[in-house]
């Protein structure tokens, strides 16, 4: 008999890389596109990321324009985890201040500001402890609109559209492989997709692979989800990367 164990990760709509896991100060560079996932070259790069690991877990990301010009920085405190610690900014091109946001131990504490390109502040919000105390919004021209929240998930066409409609979706679709049952596989397997600022799935890719068979289906088992509603990120569409990790036990 046959038994699946799903879960769902969802990853930071604005992500940042890790480094090498090796010790003492080292550096690794990389390309991204619009939503800041890495890309396996420089073909259709928007940024380009440098990673400085400072000691065996901590770091500093700084992520910059094709033209050179500085598009965001953050430190870490643990690069594999992600923990970020202290202060986190992003830039507009042509030099405008676009976040601020204050971390201690990868909550929001203190702040979290965004701004127009023009300067003018369209969001603040007050921390406390990981918790929002307070929270404004404002239109181009400075003017108070109602509140929205910073980080919107992408919704999924069926169901209420949650991470369980995401994740029965793709345990539907999945098959476990003949040629797996014959060789008794079982264990884990990873796979990445990403969720366009249209809705769109695409990027589907193995992170931790078990079996060519199981790997192959789990790819096809995501290829059969349907459209989201895109995920927003202050107010504006953002592409955003899901992991799926499927477990597969016999007994």
């Amino acid at each position: 008999m046959k038994h699946f164990l799903f879960a769902l990760l969802i990853s930071s709509t604005i992500p940042f890389g890790a480094a090498a896991q090796s010790s003492g100060t080292s550096t690794k560079s990389e390309f991204l596109d619009e939503d800041f996932c890495p890309l396996p070259s420089a073909d259709g790069a928007v940024y380009r990321r440098e990673t400085a690991q400072t000691d065996r877990q901590a770091g500093v990301v700084h992520d910059y324009f094709l033209s050179g010009k500085p598009a965001q920085s953050i430190t870490y405190e643990n690069l594999r985890k992600h923990t970020a610690t202290g202060v986190a900014e992003r830039w507009y091109e042509n030099g405008q201040l676009r976040l601020h946001r204050e971390y201690a131990k990868d909550h929001s504490t203190s702040e979290l500001r965004t701004y127009y390109a023009s300067g003018q502040l369209k969001r603040r919000e007050q921390y406390d402890h990981g918790k929002r105390t307070t929270g404004e919004c404002f239109s181009p021209d400075g003017a108070p609109v109602a509140f929205y929240e910073f980080d919107v998930l992408p919704v999924y066409s069926e169901g209420a559209g949650g991470v369980g409609d995401i994740v029965g979706a793709v345990q539907r679709s999945f098959r476990y492989p003949v040629e797996a049952l014959r060789t008794h596989t079982t264990g884990r397997v990873l796979v990445a997709f990403k969720v366009t600022k249209t809705g769109e799935v695409t990027d589907i890719h193995i992170e931790q692979p078990l079996s060519a068979v199981v790997d192959a289906e789990a790819i096809r088992s995501v290829q059969q989800l349907g459209h989201f509603t895109p995920g927003r990120q202050d107010g504006e569409p953002v592409g955003v990367r899901f992991t799926v990790p499927l477990t597969l036990a016999m007994r």
